[in-house]
């Protein structure tokens, strides 16, 4: 039994540790954040829970022909974050996977069968109004391995070894399942809010800039612009800001009264190719002939725009690589 326990313990750290890593890339995060999916973020999703679902069964142990493993952690996740059509993609990949793998085995039917209808329920499960998804996911997984415990019982044969079975690893693998799959959700559930705060706050920097810089294009003037520049300076804690137009630049803040661009005309091949293109660009550990002289060794370069095209740009100049942080490329782009 304490075998038993410490390899669910171990496959569900396997498991936790995965999902942590997944839901940091940025292309999991989009995914799991939409509300519609295409065919491609169907398949795309599909795929990952049913290859750590396939895991889960691999990383179990055997115990008298059964196999004490963690796959419907993965597979009620997949319900939970994808819906019922993703958890019905997984649970059937995942369920096909454990009855062709042993197809004689004691439990591999049963199990088979409850992680498919597992995924597919857990899926509508999942659409009850209930905020807190971690308790959705622990219902869940209590849910789906009861059923598996109870198809044991009806389909495995000879009865006896069946319940001896279900005797030894039920209580194991209820709870430790149940407990991984709130574990996962809430982690999942954090990357979304984490998401969700840094728009926020983005949003918040966009109006209060916008708001502190509106006073001074009323009254358009060399001056006003330079104080634009030290506004959008201070909020994004960069060395020299500095806004031109086609040709010329018309106004600039620094921190330090030496690192002031004197010139007028733009210089700079990559400012020209940014008014050329339309396209921003985002430079590191680069020099543009701008600020060769200021020691910058990063800076972003966004395209201005009216109704007649490209009007100039805004060009904003770090001192450090890892000030051009996310957030502060999305303010400027």
């Amino acid at each position: 039994m304490f075998n038993l326990i410490g390899s669910l313990i171990n496959s569900l750290g396997y498991i936790i540790t995965v999902a942590f890593f997944i839901t940091r890339i940025q292309g999991f995060k989009k995914l799991i954040k939409k509300k519609n999916y295409t065919k491609l973020n169907t398949f795309l999703l599909g795929t990952v829970f049913s290859i750590l679902a396939i895991s889960g069964t691999y990383s179990g142990t055997n115990y008298m022909g059964a196999i004490a493993n963690t796959r419907n952690i993965s597979v009620v996740a997949a319900a939970i974050v994808g819906g019922p059509f993703i958890g019905l993609i997984t649970g059937f990949v995942a369920g096909l996977h454990r009855i062709l793998i042993d197809p004689y085995g004691i439990t591999s039917i049963p199990c088979g069968i409850a992680t498919f209808l597992g995924g597919w329920g857990v899926g509508y499960l999942s659409r009850l109004n209930i905020k807190k998804k971690y308790i959705v996911g622990f219902l869940g997984g209590f849910l789906i391995e009861n059923l598996s415990m109870l198809l044991i019982l009806v389909i495995s044969k000879p009865f006896n070894l069946a319940y001896n079975i279900v005797g030894t690893i039920y209580f194991p693998m209820v709870f430790i399942n149940a407990l991984g799959i709130a574990i996962v959700i809430l982690i999942t559930e954090n990357v979304i809010l984490e998401e969700d705060r840094i728009a926020g706050e983005e949003a918040r920097l966009v109006l209060e800039i916008t708001n502190k810089t509106l006073p001074y294009f009323r009254d358009v003037s060399e001056d006003s612009l330079k104080n634009v520049c030290e506004i959008i300076a201070k909020f994004l804690g960069a060395k020299n800001v500095v806004l031109t137009d086609r040709e010329n630049i018309v106004a600039n803040y620094a921190e330090k009264k030496e690192d002031l661009i004197l010139h007028k005309k733009i210089r700079g091949q990559r400012t020209k190719e940014v008014i050329k293109s339309g396209k921003a660009k985002v430079v590191n550990r680069e020099n543009e002939i701008d600020c060769s002289k200021n020691g910058e060794t990063s800076f972003v370069i966004a395209p201005l725009t009216s109704r007649k095209g490209i009007s100039g740009t805004l060009k904003v100049y770090f001192f450090k690589d890892h000030d051009i942080t996310e957030k502060n490329k999305n303010l400027i782009l």
